[in-house]
């Protein structure tokens, strides 16, 4: 094998490398995670907000029954008394003062009403966002454990081929590795090298002329040739 073809060889395993860091870093798992967590975190702040309304609305249905507790301990305490008046106009004071107390929870007792008509709703919506919530806690799990999966294969792939680079290198001049170095440095997506297949180069496709590629075949092997669309080394 000569030492072009050992520098494009190399070429292979590099991309084969380039691929695989790829393959990691855009894995559909990783995609469907990242999309599951910003839906939780929109998720978390609508239940946020709902808690919020529901707790005030709670507060305050709270506050209301301890009132109506409040009246109905005064009621049966005005009751008791009553038994031991003898005075008609003390006893029909007191029965006003019932009537108002009876009057003022029901007024209370139907503002409870209200507030739990209002919680009922907040409530199922609550529960159905906590539920996804869950669904989307354990679909993530599932994802990130098939991620972990796929990222020991990929680096087991990496470990394989990133020896057979070490294994490979020593076949290509340090000229050669040098400028090879240089040039996946400065981009072009990592490929620098491309074969001559069928008379196009294999990187872009450019078709060459014949006496190019009778220059190409003849010309001095230290000094490698470029494909003038596209600029990467050239092995015949």
């Amino acid at each position: 094998m000569s030492e072009l073809e050992s520098l494009a060889d190399l070429q292979d395993l590099d991309t084969k490398l380039d691929q695989l860091a790829h393959r990691r870093e855009t894995m559909s798992e990783r995609a469907a995670v990242l999309e599951l967590e910003g839906e939780a975190s929109a998720l978390g702040a609508k239940i946020k907000t709902i808690s919020d309304e529901r707790h005030v609305l709670e507060r305050d249905q709270r506050r209301l029954e301890d009132e109506v507790a409040v009246i109905e301990d005064k009621k049966a305490t005005d009751v008791e008394r009553m038994f031991s008046m003898t005075s008609p106009k003390e006893l029909s004071a007191m029965q006003d003062e019932l009537a108002s107390l009876g009057r003022r929870q029901e007024v209370l007792e139907d503002q409870v009403l209200e507030l739990m008509e209002q919680i009922e709703p907040l409530s199922e919506t609550l529960s159905g966002h906590e539920e996804r919530q869950g669904k989307i806690a354990d679909e993530t799990g599932r994802l990130e454990a098939a991620i972990v999966v796929a990222e020991a294969e990929i680096d087991a792939e990496v470990a394989s081929i990133s020896s057979q680079r070490e294994t490979h290198l020593p076949t290509v001049r340090e000229d050669l590795v040098a400028r090879y170095d240089k040039l996946r440095s400065r981009g072009r997506g990592g490929v620098v090298v491309g074969r001559v297949v069928e008379g196009h180069c294999s990187a872009c496709g450019l078709q060459f002329s014949s006496v190019f590629i009778d220059e190409l075949k003849h010309s001095n092997r230290s000094e490698l040739l470029q494909c003038d669309e596209c600029g990467v080394l050239l092995v015949p």
